[in-house]
């Protein structure tokens, strides 16, 4: 942009003397650039210039408690996933544990060419080796040289609150009658950490060749069990929604493991 200014005689200090010429008028030159726009601050709600300090552009204590109530709702659905998802673990791992026992007691009855006893313990509550056996909750297993019992296995005991339900409907096996293993037994020495008046077991045996022998005669249709997680509801009355089935071949000894 280009200004012209010629200044009054009186206060022009380029004023000619006499007898000068008139002097040019004076030509100014000014650079104007354009001013850059304002940067804008986005809140949550709207987009507002720099120098806005609009009471509309914080969160309000609604849009606070709304989002916190979001966060906690979310929080507990999470919580409860993920409780079902470790309780479902815990079960198939139990029902992989004795599975693996049986298959163990198999291998080892084949390989020593004696006959290999499985032992279901029942023992006092979880978290507790006092007070009596009232829960089945422990598995071994037992190489028999003759008459004595000589342990092929530690005790393993299943996971926290995991048990062999009583039910004869759904674990046939473990029933007191003839088509089951039979009574309780105490045993003659002391179980782990339980002593004998805190612990009671059943029992079959596998022979070299794989076949199942117990104390009845047992039906083939019975050689199963079920694991469940201790005071789960049971909708049918039988067992709860969520368990596991070991079902045993009383013929080759082999465990096929049943889930819903």
């Amino acid at each position: 942009m280009q200004l012209k200014w010629s200044a009054p005689p009186e206060i022009n200090p380029f004023h000619r003397r006499e007898g000068e010429a008139p002097s040019e008028p004076i030509l100014i030159t000014v650079r104007t650039e354009p001013h850059p726009p304002k940067p804008e601050l986005c809140t949550f709600r709207r987009c507002a210039p720099s120098g806005s300090t609009g009471r509309s552009s914080a969160f309000s204590l609604i849009e606070l408690l709304v989002v916190i109530a979001i966060i906690v709702i979310l929080s507990v659905l999470a919580t409860a996933g993920l409780n079902r998802v470790s309780r479902s673990t815990k079960l198939a791992n139990a029902g992989q544990r004795l599975g693996d026992q049986i298959a163990l007691a198999r291998q080892t009855a084949v390989a020593r060419n004696l006959p290999v006893e499985v032992r279901l313990y029942k023992l006092p509550e979880f978290d507790s080796t006092t007070g009596g056996a009232s829960l089945w909750r422990g598995v071994q297993i037992f190489i028999m040289d003759g008459t004595i019992a000589v342990p092929a296995s530690r005790l393993l005991l299943f996971p926290h609150r995991i048990i062999i339900s009583e039910n004869a409907a759904v674990s046939p096996l473990m029933q007191n009658s003839s088509t089951g293993l039979g009574a309780e037994i105490t045993p003659t020495s002391n179980v782990g950490a339980f002593s004998t008046a805190n612990v009671r077991y059943k029992s079959f045996t596998i022979r070299p060749n794989g076949t199942l022998t117990a104390s009845n005669n047992i039906p083939d249709a019975n050689w199963f069990l079920t694991l469940h997680q201790e005071n789960d509801p049971k909708p049918d009355g039988l067992k709860p929604a969520n368990f596991v089935t070991i079902q045993i071949n009383p013929v080759t000894s082999k465990v096929t493991v049943l889930r819903p």
